[in-house]
């Protein structure tokens, strides 16, 4: 099946690998949110965010962002260097802090 008004074949899903764990999903962040989860609501309200969080995340947002505008303009290896990065930062000290 192709894109409406295009000879490129539509997205149907998305695959992200990571380590051992892969997820097949309608988008990119229904397959990043189930390979990495996702926190639990109430954690954000529990307690206020660092600034070394808070520059995670940030950083965090850009990568997803970049690797976003990799996806779309077909760019893998941009998208695959965004991904490790994400990766990175969301594995890294301000991630594995707990409550």
């Amino acid at each position: 099946m192709t894109a409406v008004g295009t000879n490129f074949p539509q997205l149907k899903r998305v695959i992200v690998v990571a380590g051992n764990k892969v997820a097949m999903k309608p988008t990119l962040d229904e397959a990043l949110d189930t390979v990495f989860g996702t926190p639990p609501p109430a954690i954000a309200s529990v307690q206020a965010v660092t600034p070394a969080e808070k520059l995670t995340l940030n950083q965090a947002r850009r990568l997803l962002d970049q690797a976003r505008k990799a996806m779309r303009q077909a760019d893998w290896a941009a998208f695959g260097k965004a991904m490790q990065g994400l990766e990175h930062e969301l594995s890294g000290p301000a991630a594995r802090t707990g409550p």
